[in-house]
Protein backbone atom coordinates (compact mmCIF):
# COMPACT_ATOMS: atom_id res chain seq x y z
CA UNK A 1 0.00 0.00 0.00
CA UNK A 2 1.73 3.52 -1.29
CA UNK A 3 1.84 5.72 1.58
CA UNK A 4 0.60 9.37 1.23
CA UNK A 5 4.32 10.64 1.43
CA UNK A 6 5.17 7.69 -1.34
CA UNK A 7 2.35 9.67 -3.11
CA UNK A 8 3.31 13.18 -2.50
CA UNK A 9 7.31 12.44 -3.53
CA UNK A 10 5.76 10.93 -7.02
CA UNK A 11 3.41 13.63 -7.55
CA UNK A 12 6.53 16.43 -6.96
CA UNK A 13 8.93 14.36 -9.20
CA UNK A 14 5.94 14.51 -12.13
CA UNK A 15 5.77 18.07 -11.97
CA UNK A 16 9.45 18.31 -11.83
CA UNK A 17 9.19 20.17 -8.56
CA UNK A 18 12.06 20.01 -5.73
CA UNK A 19 11.25 19.69 -2.32
CA UNK A 20 13.05 22.31 -1.35
CA UNK A 21 10.94 24.05 -3.58
CA UNK A 22 7.65 23.11 -2.78
CA UNK A 23 8.32 23.32 1.06
CA UNK A 24 8.83 26.97 0.17
CA UNK A 25 5.78 27.25 -1.37
CA UNK A 26 3.40 25.73 1.17
CA UNK A 27 5.59 28.18 4.03
CA UNK A 28 7.43 24.93 5.52
CA UNK A 29 11.29 24.29 5.37
CA UNK A 30 12.87 21.92 3.77
CA UNK A 31 13.47 19.63 7.40
CA UNK A 32 9.98 19.80 7.40
CA UNK A 33 9.17 18.38 4.68
CA UNK A 34 11.89 15.99 5.14
CA UNK A 35 10.43 14.40 7.77
CA UNK A 36 7.34 13.58 6.73
CA UNK A 37 9.03 11.23 4.44
CA UNK A 38 10.87 9.94 7.12
CA UNK A 39 8.07 9.35 9.22
CA UNK A 40 5.30 8.21 6.04
CA UNK A 41 2.84 11.01 7.45
CA UNK A 42 1.71 14.16 6.60
CA UNK A 43 -0.06 16.25 9.79
CA UNK A 44 -3.82 16.51 8.54
CA UNK A 45 -3.83 20.37 9.12
CA UNK A 46 -1.21 20.53 6.80
CA UNK A 47 -3.37 18.22 4.35
CA UNK A 48 -5.44 21.24 2.52
CA UNK A 49 -2.36 23.36 1.56
CA UNK A 50 0.18 20.43 0.40
CA UNK A 51 -3.02 19.28 -1.61
CA UNK A 52 -3.53 23.07 -3.16
CA UNK A 53 0.04 23.06 -4.08
CA UNK A 54 -0.21 19.66 -5.75
CA UNK A 55 -3.15 20.75 -7.80
CA UNK A 56 -4.88 17.64 -6.34
CA UNK A 57 -7.45 16.86 -3.48
CA UNK A 58 -7.33 15.98 0.17
CA UNK A 59 -8.60 12.82 -1.02
CA UNK A 60 -6.37 12.19 -3.77
CA UNK A 61 -3.73 12.68 -0.83
CA UNK A 62 -5.50 10.18 1.63
CA UNK A 63 -6.48 7.05 -1.11
CA UNK A 64 -4.71 5.29 -3.71
CA UNK A 65 -6.88 6.58 -6.36
CA UNK A 66 -5.68 7.39 -9.61
CA UNK A 67 -5.06 11.33 -9.68
CA UNK A 68 -7.69 13.96 -11.72
CA UNK A 69 -6.05 16.30 -13.87
CA UNK A 70 -8.14 19.22 -13.79
CA UNK A 71 -9.58 19.15 -16.99
CA UNK A 72 -11.51 15.85 -16.05
CA UNK A 73 -12.32 17.22 -12.23
CA UNK A 74 -15.64 18.91 -13.64
CA UNK A 75 -16.89 15.48 -15.28
CA UNK A 76 -15.54 13.85 -12.40
CA UNK A 77 -18.81 12.43 -9.74
CA UNK A 78 -15.48 11.57 -7.17
CA UNK A 79 -14.13 15.31 -7.06
CA UNK A 80 -15.40 18.08 -5.25
CA UNK A 81 -13.43 20.55 -2.83
CA UNK A 82 -16.07 19.73 -0.04
CA UNK A 83 -13.87 17.61 1.78
CA UNK A 84 -11.00 20.44 1.94
CA UNK A 85 -13.28 22.78 3.41
CA UNK A 86 -14.70 20.37 5.75
CA UNK A 87 -11.32 19.51 7.43
CA UNK A 88 -10.58 23.28 7.85
CA UNK A 89 -13.38 24.44 9.31
CA UNK A 90 -13.10 21.34 11.34
CA UNK A 91 -9.96 22.61 11.73
CA UNK A 92 -11.37 25.94 13.63
CA UNK A 93 -13.65 24.09 16.18
CA UNK A 94 -13.15 23.49 19.68
CA UNK A 95 -13.16 19.74 21.07
CA UNK A 96 -17.33 20.50 22.27
CA UNK A 97 -18.38 21.67 18.27
CA UNK A 98 -16.93 18.90 16.78
CA UNK A 99 -18.74 16.78 19.23
CA UNK A 100 -21.78 18.38 18.53
CA UNK A 101 -20.96 18.15 14.60
CA UNK A 102 -20.57 14.50 14.68
CA UNK A 103 -23.06 13.56 16.68
CA UNK A 104 -25.70 15.40 14.19
CA UNK A 105 -23.86 14.02 10.89
CA UNK A 106 -24.26 10.08 12.40
CA UNK A 107 -28.08 11.01 12.90
CA UNK A 108 -28.02 12.64 9.19
CA UNK A 109 -26.40 9.44 7.95
CA UNK A 110 -28.58 7.35 10.34
CA UNK A 111 -31.71 8.69 8.64
CA UNK A 112 -30.39 8.52 5.21
CA UNK A 113 -29.87 4.59 5.70
CA UNK A 114 -33.17 4.57 6.52
CA UNK A 115 -34.68 6.00 3.44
Amino acid sequence: MEKITDRLFRRLREIDKSPADFAREIGENDQVVHNWKKRGAIPAKKLPKVARALNETVDWLLSEEKPLNFGAMEESKHYTSLPIELLEIWQNMDTSMRTHLLAIARTLVRKNKEK
